[in-house]
């Protein structure tokens, strides 16, 4: 079950419940300084300060991790810096308007300001561990995304009447799909490990991994063990990235509501989806073979029965392990 961000970390800072403005109202940024200071999120000023000494919120939560490394720098430490941008409510620094003024329309120019704002960011984390001699294979880092693109829509907080009524902010290159899907376009992220002396620099992994794997990864890293009764479906990936030859994981699994996916070596297999990543319908099951057909556009399930077969009975399998939800719904009747 989800726990409060305070009872899992010694240090907390920036939490937000959900969405969060990038310039503050007054003194506080609404949807991130606690309930206390929730509002309405209203997407304004798209650029800004608008007022000296407001500091951009990508530029405070790099701030506070910078703080947090310098004073722990002379002990063991994990830090998760978690950036909310390029979320919604679109909104980045004057600066980045200037800088990208032949990005049209608006909001992309928006959002890749947003991106800006991070890569900036992780630039002076890993030079601040530099300076502290921190960064000569002694700290591992990670760097990865929760999801595929979105899209910018009319109905978001700021959005403006003279702006498309609704726009792919990222781009998704040749896959389909996007955020809060199934189809590669939603699910395949950047995912980067950098440790220098100990995974090669420059190096490429393709088989497939998961967000999950980075917690024993993590811990195999600092010579530590997993609590007793801890349950993780994640492996090292240490072994993996540095060349052992083998494969992380013969099967992964996904799941929404009506929705669901599972990798397989080149396979992989859709289900509730109509014709397009648009199209939801439930009850539908789609086979594809990612080695000839990275965009998903044609379904082979006709011609390979026993795979779907194998594959749907390993998804509802797994599906049935799945525990109930915080609100009490159980996910058994998704499964079949």
């Amino acid at each position: 079950m989800p726990r409060r961000a305070e009872s899992v970390f010694d240090e907390v800072d920036g939490v937000m419940d959900w969405a969060g403005e990038y310039w503050p109202t007054g003194k506080y940024y609404v949807g991130v300084d606690g309930a206390a200071y929730l509002g309405r999120v209203t997407g304004r000023p798209h650029w800004g300060p608008t007022r000296p000494g407001d500091e951009y919120l990508t530029d405070r939560l790099t701030r506070h991790a910078i703080e947090f490394i310098r004073r722990n720098c002379a002990k063991e430490f994990f830090l998760y810096l978690a950036y909310n941008g390029p979320h919604d409510p679109w909104q980045a620094k004057q600066a980045h308007n200037v800088k990208y003024s032949h990005i049209q329309p608006e909001p992309k120019r928006i959002y890749v300001s947003m991106v800006a704002a991070i890569d900036e960011g992780v630039g002076l984390v890993l030079n601040t561990l530099n300076q502290l001699g921190l960064d000569d294979g002694k700290t591992l880092i990670a760097f990865i995304s929760d999801n595929g693109p979105d899209f910018g829509r009319r109905g978001q907080a700021g959005w403006e009447a003279n702006w498309p009524e609704y726009i792919m902010m990222g781009d998704p290159g040749p896959f389909s799909g996007w955020k809060n899907g199934f189809w590669e376009g939603g699910s395949r992220v950047p995912f980067i490990l950098r440790w220098p002396g100990q995974i090669a620099a420059g190096s490429v992994y393709s088989q497939q991994v998961m967000a999950f794997d980075l917690l024993p990864t993590f811990v195999a890293a600092a010579n530590g063990r997993l609590p007793g009764g801890t349950v993780s479906d994640g492996v090292d990936l240490l072994p993996y990235v540095r060349g052992s030859g083998e494969i992380p994981h013969q099967v992964l699994f996904w799941k929404g509501e009506k929705q669901g996916a599972a990798r397989m070596g080149d396979w992989k297999y859709l289900r509730g989806y109509g014709s397009s990543p648009a199209t939801l319908q439930p009850g539908t099951h789609k086979l594809f073979n990612l080695k000839s057909d990275i965009t998903e556009q044609r379904d082979v399930s006709h011609a390979n029965g026993a795979i779907l077969q194998e594959l749907k009975s390993r998804w509802r399998a797994w599906c049935m392990t799945l525990p109930t939800s915080r609100s009490g719904r159980s996910p058994a009747g998704d499964c079949n």
